[in-house]
């Protein structure tokens, strides 16, 4: 609303030429804001923001009781005053399609807001959405929000005088939390990892998503997204990490075009599995403005497959964006770059997370973020050297067991008694449990010994 005739008046903030009766940009993925942010975020890869999902849903933010009442237009940076068009309220009549551009973006962790819990979580049951908090889908049908977290009467700051403080509402609200939350777990990852190496952008969006706690119906939905945000619990996940493998529950892999990642995981009946991928992907198409287009803008279509001790495969979770209501499915995800299997009553047995892409990869590869919990730590093998092959020189091929999620690097030596070991690759990411490496030195040195070491 605004104060331009000493009243307050009703602004309707649509652009009369897309569509003349709703805003266009609820749900739309736009190339000024949209688009860029998801460049931005590509391009510096450990880049989370932490978006407000908005505050469109019922209220004052719903528009007026009935219509057509007197309220201005703002058209090419000025307002016009109608009292007979009709402009419909944000969203559908069912409170969904809320999303500003910048909540509707791929790789930004979008945050609603919900009520306090008192005593804390214990079922779907105890938490309710926000009156205020936008909905989702986007226009192409991905899930959003991410999560939600408390947004209703937080104690804090204001701007009455400098000591001024009061109880405030809003998705604005629930999001720092969020955030703040999210740098915690960076700070205890390096600190149980002992490394300076930041998480992916992607492993941060999927450590929220993964470990929140589910709301409304089983599995993800428009209000709620994947559930409420539970630190602790993302906490948990880091430090459980260091078991077994080293990489049992976080693993970051770079997935070249063409290739598959595949290992196993064990499982018992006693704890509900569940396996997340999320990746950052590149920026989308760059779309006309229209009232709500259906074109994917995902470009880097990853999939996740679970196959279980039978040769059963389990896939993960899709909402039909046509009924935003109804309850989560499962299927073939093609719209989102979060895709979850969650088995409530797994077998005792090994099962084997393999995950693919369609076509080709934008950029010939795409770094993926992969977390299990519910799964029993394996064993890590020795790290040696277990196969070499000399090939025509100055081809060499060497095999040594992996961890899926730790990177590799090769050195080689010429003289073991008072020569140094140079690198002789890269960070090499292991797609699975045994890398097997072609290499080339050349000129081919008469005595030539190698080496892998783990990369931190």
């Amino acid at each position: 609303m605004v104060n331009l005739t000493g009243t307050w008046d009703w602004v309707w903030w649509g652009d009369p030429y897309v569509n003349v009766y709703e805003d266009y940009k609820f749900g739309f993925y736009t190339t000024n804001e949209s688009r860029k942010i998801d460049q931005t975020v590509y391009e510096a890869s450990t880049f989370l923001p932490v978006w407000a999902s908005g505050n469109e849903r019922g209220g004052i933010n719903w528009g007026p009781a009935y219509q057509p009442v007197f309220h201005w237009m703002f058209i090419n940076g000025a307002f016009y005053g109608f009292t007979n068009l009709v402009h419909n309220s944000d969203g559908t009549m069912y409170g969904y399609d809320l999303l500003p551009p910048q909540g509707a973006v791929k790789n930004v962790l979008t945050v609603g807001a919900v009520s306090n819990v008192p005593g804390g979580y214990f079922s779907p049951s105890n938490v309710f959405l926000a009156s205020f908090s936008s909905a989702g889908p986007t226009d192409d049908g991905r899930i959003k929000p991410d999560v939600v977290a408390q947004g209703v009467t937080l104690f804090t700051t204001y701007n009455t005088s400098n000591t001024a403080y009061t109880p405030v509402s809003g998705t604005s609200f629930a999001a720092p939390s969020v955030a703040g939350s999210l740098n915690l777990l960076q700070q205890l990852y390096c600190d149980v990892r002992g490394t300076n190496r930041a998480l992916l952008a992607s492993t941060l969006k999927a450590l929220a998503i993964h470990t929140a706690d589910d709301c409304g119906a089983t599995g993800p939905d428009y209000s709620f997204g994947w559930g409420l945000m539970d630190t602790p619990a993302a906490a948990q996940l880091i430090t459980n990490d260091l078991a077994g493998d080293g990489h049992s529950h976080i693993k970051e892999v770079d997935l070249p075009n063409g290739e598959t990642i595949v290992f196993p995981i064990f499982a018992t009946k006693a704890i509900p599995l569940k396996v997340t991928i999320c990746w950052t992907d590149p920026p989308g198409p760059m779309l006309s403005p229209s009232l709500n287009p259906t074109n994917l803008v995902l470009i880097n279509d990853l999939d996740l497959r679970v196959i279980g001790p039978a040769g059963s495969t389990n896939m993960p979770w899709v909402l039909n964006p046509a009924r935003p209501s109804s309850a989560a499915t499962t299927g073939d995800n093609f719209r989102d770059n979060v895709e979850q299997v969650y088995i409530a009553l797994p077998t005792n047995g090994t099962y084997s997370v393999q995950v693919t892409h369609k076509g080709n990869l934008s950029n010939d590869w795409q770094d993926v973020s992969i977390l299990i919990s519910g799964n029993l730590p394996l064993d890590k093998p020795e790290l040696a050297i277990v196969d070499v092959n000399r090939y025509l020189a100055p081809t060499n091929t060497l095999g040594w067991p992996s961890v899926v999620g730790q990177f590799y690097r090769v050195q080689s030596n010429t003289n073991l008694i008072d020569g140094t070991w140079a690198d002789l690759t890269g960070d090499i990411s292991a797609l699975r449990t045994n890398i097997v490496l072609g290499l080339e030195t050349n000129p081919e040195p008469d005595v030539l010994f190698f080496r892998v070491n783990e990369v931190p």
